[in-house]
């Protein structure tokens, strides 16, 4: 990459926290929504109380709580505009690793494309101006990725620093969001398995380097959370609330906040209502009364289990929906706008219609071009591989319960992907005809989960226009 590269990219990064700071500064003041509320409760409370209180449903990871803390402390109430600016700040995080991927796995040309699409994608920037932890989130996963593909690529000048500081962003992140967990499987995998130039005591070396460089960031919380409870969890526990959503009789997607999700999937489409109507001998169940948190999560899991077991036609069917919900073009910025949350001139009627739509539209852009990307753009087989085990990590939330916003951490490398398969890869030869087969098996299976979701997305959509 050349001087006058990296000079525009730095250009167009700063243009995308400015295009976030503009956001920002547009939609101020901005209500309180969902589990907005409840992060800056645990937030108040630990400035109040000293100590973290969690929650009677689920054991939340302490990250959030902790990074809103001080800003309400410092600053009360104006203390969530600071915390919001610091999240546009982070946001160039994000961007630059965008950038970076795009760079390496591609060429300098597909990283300016990359950073450009990042700059003015919409579903992103929501995230940066609400209260929840994806931009956090993805400022510590993302390089944490970046050092494990030079890892993969055995070209890392320091291995051993890479493994260690890949592990510990790993575990920042599940200090955020339990959902990179099974990362930490994952990838060391990946790294033994991968054909780079290292020895495979090495490459196992440097694997147990990171898994030990993220247990080491999660043993104070996990410590923490066996003494309060009396059970282990490495991070988060919600799995239990998530099956009591998602392995239930009941259909729930929080895309559809706002109007019954079942009476929007029965008044929009049979088709659809097919996949989520339940046996009339399929009674809902009810969440656990176990003595504590991480009783009841556990508890939860086991009923979950048990419903699944009893029903396996209607769970085979409930997960084909679920999966084709995690690929739905519906976003929460467009959630937002048709919910009626922002006010103001960004609320007036042509320019709520015109974001609205444009976000669904990118949404649709990036999930085609990026599973083109993958499969016809990345030719490296390790590479393919890492990529493959990242995104099959946040697709198997699918499996549980499922909604636009657990898609969110790959649709960075999405916008990678994309940007390589329009740009180029310097020096590229010609897919081979597998990949090709694979790259029209995925672009099948993506329009078969907006067939399976056509109408509901149109009766959904079509509110926020």
């Amino acid at each position: 990459m050349t001087r006058n590269d990296r000079r525009q990219l730095r250009a167009i990064l700063l243009a995308g926290v400015g295009v976030r700071l503009a956001f920002l500064w547009w939609v101020t003041p901005l209500e309180l929504w969902a589990d907005e509320g409840q992060y800056v409760y645990q937030a108040v409370s630990w400035n109040h109380f000293g100590f973290y209180l969690g929650s009677p449903g689920w054991v939340w990871p302490p990250g959030y709580p902790a990074y809103l803390a001080p800003f309400l402390a410092a600053f009360g109430e104006a203390g969530i505009f600071a915390a919001k600016l610091g999240q546009v700040l982070l946001s160039g995080v994000v961007g630059g690793s965008i950038a970076w991927f795009a760079a390496r796995l591609f060429s300098a040309r597909a990283a300016k494309w990359a950073a450009a699409a990042w700059a003015v994608y919409l579903p992103l920037i929501g995230f940066t101006h609400y209260l929840w932890p994806e931009t956090l989130f993805l400022a510590a996963l993302l390089p944490a990725l970046a050092l494990f593909l030079r890892l993969v690529d055995g070209d890392a000048r320091r291995p051993l620093r890479d493994a260690l500081a890949s592990g510990a962003l790993i575990g920042v992140a599940c200090l955020f969001k339990e959902a990179p967990l099974p990362l930490l499987a994952f990838l060391p995998a990946v790294l033994v398995a991968a054909g780079t130039r290292d020895t495979l005591r090495v490459r196992v070396g440097l694997a147990a380097v990171l898994v030990l460089a993220a247990t080491a960031v999660l043993a104070p919380w996990s410590a923490r959370t066996t003494s309060v409870y009396g059970r282990f969890a490495p991070s988060g526990a919600t799995l239990g609330e998530n099956m009591y959503q998602g392995w239930n009789a009941g259909y729930v997607n929080f895309d559809y906040a706002g109007a019954p999700a079942m009476t929007t999937v029965t008044e929009s489409a049979s088709f659809g209502r097919w996949f989520v109507e339940p046996p009339p001998d399929a009674l809902q169940w009810s969440r656990s009364e176990a003595p504590n948190t991480l009783a009841r999560n556990a508890d939860n899991v086991a009923r979950g289990k048990a419903f699944a077991r009893a029903h396996p036609g209607f769970f085979v069917r409930s997960r084909i929906k679920k999966v084709a919900d995690w690929f739905t073009p519906l976003n929460f910025f467009h959630r937002h706008h048709r919910l009626e949350v922002y006010s103001g001139s960004i609320a007036s009627p042509w320019v709520r219609r015109a974001l609205a739509f444009t976000s669904v539209a990118q949404t649709c852009v990036v999930l085609v071009a990026g599973l083109g990307g993958l499969f016809l753009g990345v030719a490296n087989g390790r590479r393919r591989w890492t990529l493959l085990a990242y995104c099959a990590t946040f697709l198997a939330g699918a499996a549980v319960v499922s909604m636009s916003r657990y898609r969110l951490p790959i649709e960075p490398l999405l916008i990678v992907l994309g940007a390589g398969w329009i740009a180029g890869r310097d020096g590229a030869p010609a897919p081979s005809p597998a990949s090709r087969r694979l790259a029209w098996a995925a672009w099948a299976a993506l329009g078969a989960a907006w067939l399976i979701n056509l109408r509901e997305i149109l009766f959904i959509g079509g509110r926020g226009f």
